[in-house]
């Protein structure tokens, strides 16, 4: 192998192919600055150094390293960088050997090891090779949101190719058909899938590594390894998880993966989480990089090592969807392209109060129902990775996370869940009958609020993680997706489908501004309106739970109006009808107390008054002329 070796370009850091050869640009730390350092290639098909290629002093400028290298061979070679007779890894590695395994058993053992001959984890050569499409940006009415594990999604798929890539993309049908047009994906960037004990597994174990690839748990009793099917953790930001590929090229496949997402409408919005010590540089690096690369259209940022105010000024980053539980409103008012998005639990307390336990009111909720920022848009969700699925809110009034080895003591111990009157799995008809309204509930609610709904993966198939809130380490039936079919399943995903479906026909329901609570157009109707037990009532009594909200669809060019009845009382309520001029009255189309609710009992036009069942909602729409 002949190489030619000269200075590099110092102002790009990282490692890039340029004119024909490798840039190497990296950062010794001030206690080397003076030490040996090397370019280490490694074979990839054995991992066994095969060439040091010593860098001298004149390709140093303070203590970043410059070289440029050509002649190397990348599909026979990987990298790193030795220090004084010390490894590590870049960084910013676009590419990872070692991890191509999900979670081998095997490299336990290699934890650590740093053998003059050979090593565990490396990094991979890469040739810019964008992405065969453009970024997606949807208005932020059109979008819903499907939050999932690429292996939990999949692993539990009989067509082969679990737990990848591929898996996912051969489900997207299947999510274009529900009604999904953004998928919110959990960490698909290369972290440590094993969480080690602080207690050896084997003697011969050495801990000597980079800190952020030993990722240690809360504090447990647990003395045995776990795995850490989330990814919530400081990990090669650059670099797609290998294990997550069915081939060598996580790359490519991650590529194909969002291609044939933006074929079908459906846009890409990754996990980032940075903790505390992470460079925040080195993040908005790497977001720069999902987005020109892999043509990604937004990100979720989580952890203190988040920065947003770099974020926020970076050019290329202007139009990127942007995920956050909060922004400030200087940050909000300086964004011209309104693209920043708030994701947090605010909505998921409010409605599971009112839904599970009653401690909430429909004047609380109706201020989640209606919330809309005239630039900012606003994340409504019911549960989340970090806690119960759909099924189990309504099944277990406790946590159950003992299969998790820390005694219970881990995950969300305020949950505002019910069991409905039996914790667990019931065959008894009016506990699923209970249950099964709760989640047509739930969904509606996210169905029928002004802001982006976003559906945790499987909750539209009634899926169950047996209780346990916190699945981080279970990669197994507990953290997968269940796709077995059953009557239920298909129950509860043929009304999601349909309320998604409703949502997108009926536009003034995800108007993308605010409602004035006016007649604006002169029309006879205001665009929002209140309704208890008489009409045009001007707000919800703090202690009502039971409401009727009426959407006037002139004020988005539409002729079917919308009228939505709420009742989380425990009786029979009578919600009054605003009349509605030239028009027979109302028509309902959906109705929770129904087994198959868009298949409701009464489908003659009413018009003073709608009753409604108890824990029940109601939806109609104008009748005919």
């Amino acid at each position: 192998m002949k190489l030619s070796i000269s200075r590099g370009k110092y102002n790009i850091p990282g490692v890039h192919y340029i004119d024909g050869a490798f840039n190497f640009c990296f950062e010794v730390s001030n206690g080397n600055a003076d030490k040996k350092c090397e370019i280490l290639l490694i074979l990839i098909k054995n991992h066994k150094i095969e060439k040091r290629i010593a860098i001298d002093d004149e390709f140093f400028i303070g203590n970043l390293c410059c070289v440029s290298i050509g002649g190397i061979d990348v599909n026979k070679y990987g990298y790193l960088f030795c220090v004084d007779g010390k490894n590590f890894m870049d960084p910013s590695a676009r590419k990872v050997y070692g991890r191509e395994k999900w979670a081998d058993e095997k490299r336990l053992e290699d934890f650590g090891k740093q053998g003059k001959d050979s090593v565990s984890l490396f990094a991979g050569f890469h040739k810019n090779n964008p992405a065969d499409t453009e970024n997606l940006y949807l208005k932020k009415e059109d979008i819903v949101m499907y939050h999932l594990n690429v292996r939990s999604f999949t692993a539990d798929e009989k067509n082969g190719n679990r737990g990848t890539f591929a898996a996912l993309i051969k489900k997207l049908p299947y999510l274009k058909k529900l009604g999904i047009t953004a998928l919110s994906l959990m960490p698909i960037y290369e972290f440590e899938e094993w969480i080690v004990p602080k207690t050896n597994i084997k003697d011969s174990i050495n801990w000597s590594v980079r800190e952020n690839d030993i990722i240690m748990p809360k504090q447990t009793d647990s003395d045995y390894a776990k795995v850490n099917v989330w990814g919530y953790s400081e990990g090669y930001y650059f670099a797609p998880k290998a294990s997550f590929a069915k081939s060598f090229d996580a790359e490519g496949e991650v590529k194909e993966l969002v291609k044939k997402c933006h074929d079908l409408g459906i846009m890409v919005i990754m996990d980032i989480f940075a903790g505390a010590g992470t460079s925040a540089v080195q993040v908005v690096d790497a977001m720069r990089y999902w987005v020109s690369q892999y043509k990604i259209d937004g990100f979720t940022l989580m952890g203190d090592g988040i920065n947003m105010d770099i974020i926020l000024e970076d050019p290329l980053l202007k139009k990127t969807y942007l995920f956050k539980d909060y922004f400030s409103e200087e940050q909000i008012a300086g964004d011209i392209y309104n693209r920043l998005f708030i994701s947090n639990d605010e909505y998921l307390y409010t409605m599971r109060k009112l839904i599970a336990t009653r401690q909430a009111n429909m004047a609380e909720a109706y201020q989640q129902i209606k919330k809309q920022g005239l630039k900012e848009g606003y994340v409504n969700y019911i549960t989340y990775h970090n806690g119960f699925t759909l099924k189990d809110l309504f099944s277990y009034a406790m946590k159950h996370n003992e299969e998790n080895g820390e005694y219970n003591r881990d995950g969300l111990d305020f949950n505002f869940s019910t069991n409905c009157g039996i914790e667990g799995e019931s065959r008894k008809k009016t506990i699923v009958k209970k249950r099964r309204k709760n989640i047509f509930n739930s969904i509606a609610m996210m169905a029928l609020s002004q802001g982006i709904p976003m559906f945790l993966a499987g909750d539209e198939i009634g899926n169950s993680q047996n209780g346990n809130n916190n699945a981080y380490c279970q990669d197994n039936s507990i953290g997968w997706v269940n796709w077995k079919k059953s009557k239920e399943s298909e129950l509860i995903y043929e009304f999601t489908e349909r309320i998604l479906k409703f949502r997108r026909e009926h536009a003034m329901i995800r108007r993308a501004e605010p409602m004035a609570f006016k007649d604006s157009l002169n029309c006879g109707m205001p665009d929002v309106s209140l309704h208890g037990t008489d009409a045009w009532i001007s707000s919800i009594g703090w202690n009502a739970m039971e409401a009727g909200i009426c959407y006037c669809s002139a004020f988005v060019g539409e002729k079917e109006n919308v009228y939505m009845a709420f009742n989380f009382s425990n009786s029979l309520t009578s919600l009054a009808l605003p009349e509605d001029t030239g028009r027979k009255g109302w028509k309902v189309v959906m109705d929770t107390n129904s087994e198959n609710p868009f298949v409701p009992a009464n489908t003659e036009a009413v018009k003073k008054s709608i009753q409604v069942a108890p824990n029940s909602i109601v939806l109609l729409v104008s009748a005919g002329k």
